[in-house]
């Protein structure tokens, strides 16, 4: 098992369609992080106080584009993301 803290508590997740990377979302975070089968590691911080400053409560990976997800927050807004 590998395990990875991100520094705040966690209410959404999703994977890539490849599995390489995760985003992960709550209230104080909004994060890449990366899986391989030897590693796990934060790939990349997207928490910033314009567009990210409400709770990430759902996530969701473009199934046809690895470069593309969508989060929705509890204000109601909806964010296409992409890395």
């Amino acid at each position: 098992m590998k395990v990875l803290n991100v520094g705040s508590p966690i209410g959404s997740f999703a994977c890539d369609s490849q599995f390489r990377l995760i985003a992960v979302g709550g209230r104080d975070v909004l994060k890449l992080v990366e899986y391989s089968s030897d590693n796990i590691k934060n790939y990349k911080n997207l928490r910033n106080k314009t567009f990210t400053k409400n709770n990430t409560n759902f996530i969701d990976w473009n199934p046809r584009a690895n470069n593309l997800f969508a989060t929705a927050t509890v204000n109601g807004s909806i964010n296409i993301w992409d890395v």
